[in-house]
């Protein structure tokens, strides 16, 4: 994460932006491990977890298209 950070900092950010941070985002989270392997991190990274779903969760519908409507995009 280190070596992807420091890359997009020098050569990707632009004049006026604020330094990159990293996220990473797993299926499941250890504290002990996460605790570990960022112990030496000198740039702000975050850590998460996730949970897949079969179908989006109502209050999202209305703010995502359908997958038809992604579908349809696509061919465009």
């Amino acid at each position: 994460m280190e070596f992807y950070l420091e890359a997009l900092d020098q050569q990707e950010r632009m004049e006026g932006e604020n330094a990159p941070i990293g996220i990473i985002i797993c299926r499941d989270k250890n504290k002990t491990v996460v605790e570990y392997a960022l112990r030496t991190a000198s740039r702000p990274i975050g850590v998460a977890s996730y949970t897949v779903v079969p179908e989006l969760p109502e209050a999202y519908r209305a703010d995502l298209p359908s997958p038809d409507a992604i579908a349809e995009r696509l061919r465009l």
